[in-house]
């Protein structure tokens, strides 16, 4: 009953700001980001002209290769067109709400030497994690379309599955060896799909690294696994800036001029204000007191889980939401990663404190359930509501 009061009533009762689905129409940045260069390279390659290929590949120096590529395979597959490219994108938001399952069960667990969660208990985590994000306008309109803000943040969760995960592992072994490996491609993976947002996974995972160090018994066996994960992004990024395979140094000057010029560009746009960044910010969830409930639990996620992923997800909290929020330039998409966090942190400490003080819940969730069904209700009544500007 309370899943249903948490989540579904407040989704069917207010559509919290944004209309699901893609647009009408492929706007300029689907068109130039995505699919002109994702049909270029599939044509190039048909023909066997695998030069101008890596041509189209090295002028996505802006809005980088990878989701283009992964365009061009799926298409090939199943064929040029609209309705092919947007499902893709659907099947990017599928994988990006499976993502969030082991993302949420690495956060429920207890600390070390502590007895594991019964299974009841984390089938409360991945109900109330999976639902958020399923429950989510934001997430529901940018699916199916062909932004890149899907695709990079399907990665940065599973960058952050793979970072987790690793500790999981003996330091110095093989085993650990090829986690930390993996974890530094998709780290470049995220890189070259959204430049700003794996600066932004970067600066989660730098903190996290440095408390690393700092608690590791074997400090030379934590830098080793460290310098294992930076080997593909170092890579990466000397093949693109340095030396640009097949291309030459002409390419790599134009790629270092144009990605300063991205990272800097939006400083000139005019400040987003902030009531408009908060209506977005409400998109997240399915109803704005929702998202207050998820903001409350996550905030709330250290004083109920006090364990070395929970510190994780704090920095992550701070980049992916904070980072993003003191950015002057806002759209609604930017905020997708924060979402992510808000659903695995906010959903995974609710699930906690369910377990821990059940009818205090229920009875919050009744309540949460009553507002905001109330507000629609008297909005039919005549009552106008007093709306902020934005």
């Amino acid at each position: 009953m309370w899943l249903l009061v948490t989540f579904l009533v407040p989704g069917l009762t207010q559509d919290a700001g944004q209309p699901d689905g893609a647009p009408i129409a492929w706007g300029w940045d689907e068109t130039m980001h995505a699919e002109l260069p994702a049909v270029q390279i599939l044509l190039n390659v048909e023909r066997g002209d695998w030069k101008a290929a890596a041509v189209v590949i090295h002028d996505c120096d802006r809005y980088p290769f990878v989701y283009p590529v992964a365009l061009a395979v799926w298409q090939g597959v199943f064929g040029i067109g609209e309705a092919q490219a947007r499902a893709l994108g659907r099947f990017m938001l599928v994988l990006l709400i499976l993502l969030t399952i082991p993302l949420a069960l690495y956060l429920a667990r207890r600390p070390v030497g502590s007895a594991p969660r019964p299974r009841s208990h984390l089938i409360d985590v991945v109900l109330l994690v999976v639902l958020a994000g399923l429950a989510s306008p934001l997430a529901r309109r940018y699916g199916p379309t062909l932004f890149l803000e899907i695709p990079a943040v399907v990665l940065m969760a599973a960058t952050l599955v793979s970072w987790i995960s690793r500790r999981d592992l003996t330091t110095g072994t093989g085993q650990r060896a090829r986690r930390d490996l993996l974890t530094g491609l998709l780290v470049a993976l995220t890189f070259f799909t959204k430049f700003n947002y794996a600066l932004l996974l970067a600066a989660a995972l730098g903190a996290d690294a440095f408390v690393e160090l700092i608690v590791a018994r074997r400090r030379r066996h934590a830098l080793l696994s460290l310098l294992w994960v930076a080997a593909p992004v170092l890579m990466g990024l000397a093949w693109w800036f340095v030396l640009p395979v097949p291309m030459g140094q002409n390419a790599a000057a134009e790629h270092r001029l144009n990605f300063m010029e991205f990272v800097q560009g939006n400083q000139s746009h005019a400040t987003t204000p902030w009531t408009r960044k908060m209506n977005w910010l409400t998109g997240i969830s399915a109803h704005p007191f929702l998202f207050a409930a998820l903001i409350v639990f996550s905030l709330g996620l250290i004083a109920v889980q006090r364990t070395r992923t929970s510190v994780t997800f704090l920095f992550a909290l701070v980049a992916f939401v904070v980072l993003i929020l003191l950015h002057n330039y806002q759209l609604d998409r930017f905020l997708l990663p924060a979402a992510v966090t808000f659903w695995v942190a906010g959903g995974t400490s609710a699930a906690i404190f369910l377990r821990r003080f059940p009818r205090t819940f229920s009875l919050g969730a009744v309540a949460l359930a009553a507002l905001c069904a109330a507000f629609p209700a008297l909005e039919v009544l005549g009552w106008e509501p007093v709306r902020l500007p934005v």
